[in-house]
């Protein structure tokens, strides 16, 4: 099996993201994960798989309202972004994405720019223009 330090070259480029706590605190700590994953012979997409189940764990403990829940909630939450670092590094590993762990990871989470499509036929990632002004008289039949 490859050695840790090894994995980071290849898992984590320098130049991988420019958040700094994920940089800095993240990236330090899921090459663990990685290892294990690669070591079990996990893809990527059973990682994310287990990523998401957590994540949505993670938010439904904030529903009841309870502090402690909520806690319990943030910590799941931290723990399915460290995950969502582990997907990336195992595809990057085994090449088993197009942009292996590139940034089509995060095209989920984020809407594209202008938001969502809300144009009947128009498919729903395509994005729309957003005027920040609004119209400049109403329509008619608005009032």
């Amino acid at each position: 099996m490859i050695p840790v330090s090894e994995l980071r070259s290849i898992c984590q480029p320098a130049d991988l993201d420019l958040c700094l706590y994920r940089r800095r605190l993240v990236r330090r700590i899921s090459i663990y994960p990685t290892w294990l994953f690669i070591r079990l012979g996990m893809s990527a997409n059973a990682v994310s798989l287990i990523k998401n189940v957590i994540a949505c764990a993670g938010a439904v403990l904030f529903a009841p309202g309870e502090p402690r829940f909520a806690l319990a909630g943030a910590l799941l939450l931290q723990f399915s972004f460290l995950l969502d670092a582990s997907d990336g590094e195992v595809a990057r590993y085994t090449g088993s994405s197009a942009t292996a762990g590139g940034s089509s990871s995060t095209s989920w989470a984020m809407p594209p720019p202008g938001g969502f499509s809300t144009v009947p036929g128009a498919t729903p990632w395509e994005p729309t223009p957003v005027s920040l002004q609004g119209p400049s008289s109403p329509a008619p039949g608005w009032w």
